[in-house]
């Protein structure tokens, strides 16, 4: 799967409407929403810095996409005589998926900036860096998944059925469009254990310049859970996987 201009911009399609038409909506309802480290930002703000996320999630879904398409065209059984180990092949996979996703993730951040400025934006190093570990954290972890999901499944159709129904959970579950400090204590823990909202609020630390206690510790466990994903894609890979 190429990341084409043409491509890009299909991509966009959905983050801009979320950001400019929704965030836009619903900031005349929801005026201000406290984040990490207690400060204060319009809802349009705080769903943009998500959307952000989201974006890096659906372009690293490429991953599975770029492992069937091998597997269609004939390129898998071609791959596979090449003097490489099983593991380098699919952290390639990955590394592709998540520059993709880091590049489609960075254009929806730029266009998005003005609404992120007038909110308080502050460039740092600090802050650039932590921005840069949930993009590519972040990116790792859903490339990862969506190569896992490839591997096992034995049909395209499949594929694209479970990847729509398991990556709903991860968004409902999640920052991206709420705070969840007032919700309910279930969602708290499904939230709390969920990568997607790791990767947003280590995201919105770097751009608002916030500090937290908690940060190193989502960070922690969304380096974890990366690594954790990548483990179970290299095994099912080995498993499921014939040459």
């Amino acid at each position: 799967m190429m990341l084409t201009r043409g491509n890009l911009g299909l991509q966009l399609i959905s983050p801009l409407m979320y950001i400019f038409v929704v965030g836009f909506i619903y900031s005349s309802i929801i005026e201000e929403v406290e984040i990490n480290g207690g400060k204060e930002i319009s809802y349009t703000a705080f769903l943009a810095s998500g959307i952000i996320v989201m974006q890096i999630m659906f372009s690293s879904m490429s991953a599975g996409v770029m492992f069937w398409a091998d597997r269609r065209y004939g390129m898998f059984e071609q791959i596979l005589t090449c003097p490489f180990e099983r593991f380098e092949y699919i952290l390639s996979k990955i590394l592709s998926a998540m520059f993709q996703g880091i590049i489609s993730g960075l254009v929806v951040l730029i266009i998005s900036s003005p609404i992120l400025v007038g909110e308080g934006l502050e460039i740092s190093v600090l802050g650039t860096l932590y921005v840069i570990f949930g993009f590519v954290f972040g990116a790792f972890f859903f490339g990862a998944l969506t190569l896992t999901i490839s591997v096992l499944v034995k049909s395209n159709e499949t594929f694209n059925m479970l990847i729509g129904v398991m990556f709903m959970p991860f968004i409902a579950f999640s920052t991206i469009f709420y705070p969840i400090s007032q919700a309910p204590s279930l969602l708290k823990i499904i939230a709390y254990i969920n990568p997607l909202t790791y990767a947003s609020d280590i995201l919105r630390t770097g751009l608002f310049g916030l500090g937290t206690e908690k940060l190193l510790y989502k960070m922690f466990l969304l380096f974890g859970e990366s690594l954790i994903m990548f483990y179970i894609a290299v095994i099912g890979y080995k498993k499921h996987v014939e040459i």
